[in-house]
């Protein structure tokens, strides 16, 4: 078997639970030839939406690097690794031979990715989707650079309307419980996401309030902001409560101990692709933290 199909087969196997097999398959069949005629592309993508929508689209076998938020599906952990998204370096992405750089459009800095195009290498920025209806827009972005256009279309269909049925399905939650987002910065502060994130979204789709919609992105959590916020549920990425100590340690920390969430013991995790953009593995993240809250009995 082709690396080229196997990659395809991990791929569905992994969207199985979301209900897409079925329709991605044929889209992925459909857009073989395509792929095939792009073979000589190289990818270095940069996010882990960006790096699991090329997959979808069967382009997973070009792909020669990816930054350290791209962890989907299972064979992207065996990719070289060019560094965090916020922090990349040219001489790391100009050394994997890449003739097109795939991007989210937080990634950077600025002046990096400059050197990039620079070098002669295609730097394509995509528009990282905080909302439900700026998924298909991103996955075709993506489509157009990697030419496969057409079988974006359906993948981004599919993918938003598996978020619309979820969305409506939170919405006929009983209770919607106050959900704060947090995240380490350095060694001791905090930063919530705000209402316009990738976080917010799937809070909301998994039936929850975001308790920090009062600011726009992320920002600093003091002590008095976090208690005025008054957040049922603490849900931080997994790899993030391990970094800060683990559960005890979070909720007893200056800036949260206060709160509801962390009075209750009520920590969560989180796949950390939950703050990286809505994408083909969203639906399925969201469901997930929509059963941990039931768990929880919030």
């Amino acid at each position: 078997m082709r690396p080229a199909d196997l990659n395809r087969r991990r791929f569905l196997a992994g969207l199985a639970a979301l209900g897409l097999g079925g329709t991605v398959s044929g889209l992925v069949g459909r857009a073989a030839l395509a792929a095939d005629a792009a073979a000589s592309d190289r990818l270095v993508t940069i996010g882990a939406a960006v790096t699991e929508t090329v997959w979808a689209l069967g382009a997973g076998d070009h792909i020669v690097a990816v930054d350290t938020t791209s962890q989907s599906p299972a064979d992207v952990m065996k990719l070289p690794k060019v560094g965090y998204m916020r922090t990349l370096a040219a001489e790391g992405l100009i050394a994997t031979g890449a003739t097109r750089v795939i991007a989210d459009d937080g990634a950077g800095p600025a002046s990096t990715l400059d050197q990039v195009r620079a070098a002669g290498i295609d730097v394509r920025m995509i528009h990282s989707a905080t909302r439900i209806d700026e998924v298909e827009a991103a996955i075709m972005a993506v489509g157009k650079a990697v030419g496969l256009e057409g079988s974006a279309a359906e993948l981004g269909r599919t993918v938003t309307a598996e978020l619309a049925s979820l969305a409506a399905a939170a919405e006929t939650r009983a209770h919607h419980p106050s959900v704060m987002c947090v995240i380490g910065v350095g060694n001791s502060g905090l930063m919530a996401a705000g209402r316009d994130t990738a976080a917010a979204a799937v809070i909301r789709l998994a039936g929850g309030r975001n308790a920090f919609d009062e600011v726009a992105d992320y920002a600093p959590v003091s002590a008095e902001a976090a208690a005025a916020a008054a957040p049922e549920v603490l849900v931080m990425p997994e790899h993030a409560i391990a970094r800060m100590g683990g559960h005890d340690a979070i909720v007893n920390l200056p800036q949260l101990r206060l709160t509801p969430a962390a009075q209750a013991g009520r920590l969560l995790s989180i796949d950390g692709r939950a703050l990286a953009g809505l994408g083909p593995s969203t639906a399925r993240i969201a469901a997930g933290f929509a059963a941990e809250l039931d768990r929880a009995g919030v």
